[in-house]
């Protein structure tokens, strides 16, 4: 390949002379001219007044080399429409970049005139490099066929879609394979036909319609292949503009209209999230990618609510197996009198509560709701109705009760949380704890049945046990989001080892522990409690929301002779200003069921090469 000179003023005779000395240095035994005639090789080569300019060229020198050696495989992704074929690809190359071509070799040669830099590649390494993008969508494939099964109808589109994007970044964009069922696909037609597949077995009904005023709120359930979906984002058309993101969970979501003429709409368009570009940052090469190339387009993520068809018998959602501890049967209207069978003996005192509660958020009744709460109960309200401006969803009040210890509790009681300087929504399912006297003593976001799953799979364990465990997790992740300070340092042990990763920073492991946990993404760093609880409030302080969401889980029992148990969890996390996803465990000791205490708390982005991840076995055999 020629090499490109740019307009630095060098004397002409100098130039010449100044080339070729810096060609005749060896390199490993070859010489730069040698790499250059070679074809075991890729290279670049920059002129400039700073070493700076001068790579700068070099490497737009080497991305050059390396479009031209796979111009021909791109036909099919970049379009006439999106302008100069070459800028585009150049585009393509340039997000391999980011982790690659910056660790191409480089030679420098200096003087008083100005500097030259000589970058090379070997095509092999060029072949590896795109290898890793390939195991990369393909790993995003396997999360979504997961995600699919499980339920996760927004995890599954996301993963699709991602696998889709990077796909369109990769050479090999019209070869590649992926194998599934015995079967192997190729992926550029494989990929949107799953989509596709998922938007058509996607329906979504209206099972509750209410208007007071100006306002209308549509509550619609959400199914996939006839069951509940436990994830999905979406839009919806005002008449004038589409909404905020609106996150559901659990099969449920709604819709807001204000106004005569959206109350007066028959028909309501939603549009199901797929892109995802607000989370595409969790994937330090993705971004690039979609700035750069044209992205797919799905006209089914759009859905149509038709008001005048309201479903009236709406798939509940898939219970576990396993029945709550004095629990009643699942959906028995217990608000007509129901004799106090269990423990606690104040089930008949807490559907009173929860309905006058659940009367007064809807503004029927205006006295002062102190009394329904014990003190620490009340502050947690408090707190929650602040967050998010916490809004309930239409009900039909049909609660189950059931008992845990002296306490009654009441599941799924659905909330919408509205974030609008970040333009986003949260459809979320409330657990309430009332104490013997009916009073409201707790708060907490519900766990997913995708993680209740797996809890309650544990068939040998106590049913007190294994709620006692969902209870900790509930209150664990309603603690970021209330910005509970008080509550997580109660529950941390002193000593606790904590273990945080930092995104985008690499470092040595610290410890044999840490030495599983591979990620050159990630820094894993040991801080003491006290420090965490700085770096926790900070994060409070800056973001206007914190949210955390479960989604499997798996949980072990140290031995028969303590209550302390490992819970390997996986983790969405997203604030204001980041989010990641990744995997927790926590090491708790649930001896004291009312004061838990975490002993170990540690985060790594994805699982080990085996696929573990950090758990009981890393401490105990």
């Amino acid at each position: 390949m020629k090499a490109t000179f740019f307009s630095v003023p060098f004397p002409k005779i100098f130039k010449l002379l100044f080339l070729a000395l810096f060609f005749s240095q060896t390199i490993h035994g070859q010489t730069m001219a040698e790499i250059k005639t070679s074809f075991n090789y890729m290279w670049g080569f920059g002129v400039g007044k700073t070493l700076s300019e001068a790579d700068k060229q070099a490497l737009r020198d080497l991305t050059s080399q390396i479009c031209t050696s796979v111009e021909s495989k791109y036909e099919y992704v970049i379009s006439e429409k999106e302008g100069n074929f070459k800028e585009t690809l150049e585009g393509i190359i340039k997000t391999y970049s980011s982790t690659t071509l910056v660790n191409a070799q480089r030679l420098v040669n200096e003087s008083d005139s100005g500097v030259v830099v000589f970058r090379y590649i070997k095509k092999d390494e060029m072949g590896a490099i795109f290898k890793k993008r390939e195991n990369r969508l393909k790993g995003y494939v396997t999360n979504a066929l997961n995600a699919e099964k499980e339920g996760r109808i927004g995890d599954a589109l996301r993963y699709f879609y991602w696998a889709q994007v990077l796909l369109y970044s990769h050479p090999d964009n019209q070869e590649m394979t992926y194998s599934y069922d015995g079967m192997y696909y190729q992926l550029f037609t494989w990929l949107p036909d799953r989509i596709n597949r998922i938007f058509s077995m996607l329906m979504v009904m209206p099972t509750k319609i209410e208007t007071e005023g100006m306002q209308q709120e549509v509550v619609f359930e959400i199914k996939y292949q006839d069951k509940k979906a436990y994830n999905m984002d979406y839009s919806y058309w005002n008449g004038s503009d589409w909404s905020t993101l609106v996150g559901a969970t659990n099969g449920e979501g709604i819709v807001e209209l204000f106004g005569e003429a959206e109350k007066s709409m028959q028909e309501v368009r939603l549009k199901v999230e797929y892109e995802y570009v607000n989370k595409s940052k969790l994937d330090p090469e993705l971004p690039n990618v979609i700035e750069v190339i044209q992205l797919p387009y799905y006209k089914q993520a759009e859905k149509i609510i038709r008001k005048n068809k309201i479903n009236d018998n709406p798939v509940s959602a898939e219970k576990p197996a396993t029945k709550q501890p004095g629990s009643t049967e699942p959906k028995k209207n217990l608000a007509n009198g129901v004799p106090d069978a269990c423990i606690c003996g104040s089930k008949e005192k807490a559907l009173t509560t929860m309905n006058s509660l659940l009367t007064a958020i809807q503004g029927k009744e205006k006295k002062s709701l102190e009394y329904l709460f014990t003190k620490d109960g009340f502050e947690v309200y408090q707190k929650l109705i602040r967050y998010g401006q916490a809004k309930l969803i239409p009900t039909d009040r049909v609660f189950e009760v059931s008992c845990m210890g002296k306490d009654a509790i009441i599941r799924d009681v659905s909330f919408v949380f509205n974030f609008p300087t970040n333009n986003r929504k949260f459809v979320e399912k409330l657990s309430f704890a009332f104490d013997t006297l009916g009073l409201i003593k707790n708060i907490s976001f519900s766990l997913s049945n995708l993680s209740l799953e797996g809890i309650l799979a544990h068939s040998k364990w106590p049913e007190n046990t294994k709620w006692h465990i969902i209870d900790f997790l509930e209150n664990y992740q309603t603690a970021y989001a209330l910005e509970r300070l008080d509550y997580i340092d109660k529950i941390f042990s002193d000593d606790a080892l904590i273990i945080v990763g930092k995104k985008l920073e690499k470092g040595e492991p610290i410890d044999k522990m840490y030495a599983l946990m591979k990620n050159e993404q990630y820094q894993y760093i040991k801080v003491s409690k006290k420090e965490f609880l700085e770096r926790l409030g900070n994060v409070f302080q800056n973001n206007e929301f914190v949210n955390i969401q479960f989604e499997e889980c798996e949980v072990r029992k140290r031995d028969n002779n303590s209550e302390i148990y490992g819970i390997q969890i996986a983790q969405n996390y997203f604030s204001t200003s980041y989010a990641d996803q990744g995997y927790l465990f926590l090491m708790v000791d649930l001896t004291d069921t009312i004061q838990p205490k975490i002993y170990v708390r540690s985060w790594q982005p994805e699982k080990n090469p085996d696929g573990s991840i950090i758990g009981l076995g890393t401490f105990f055999n």
